[in-house]
């Protein structure tokens, strides 16, 4: 994958990303769009089935959130599973 590589990131390992994790699902729930951004880095790169695109940047993966939630106000996130290994983390 473009732009993924174990221990490319900030240095967090597995147990400090999951309460990032916690953190995001908590900040797009109340909708505190600075709080989102800034759990965010700027080397972030956003995956979903649904975007054929990848998003890349604080801007862009905020952008899609806020656009997200402006087409479906009730939306709310929750975290079914998350894991990761080294510096990265994955959520569901």
């Amino acid at each position: 994958m473009e732009g993924w590589a174990p221990g490319r990131g900030v240095g967090m390992n597995v147990e400090e990303n999951q309460p990032v994790i916690d953190a995001f699902v908590d900040a797009f729930n109340r909708r505190d769009w600075d709080r989102v951004e800034k759990l965010h880095t700027e080397s972030v790169i956003y995956r979903t089935p649904d975007n054929p695109k990848p998003k890349k940047g604080r801007a862009a993966v905020l952008d899609l959130f806020v656009g997200y939630v402006s087409a479906f106000p009730d939306a709310r996130n929750r975290k079914e599973l998350a894991f990761g290994r080294e510096d990265w983390a994955c959520a569901e």
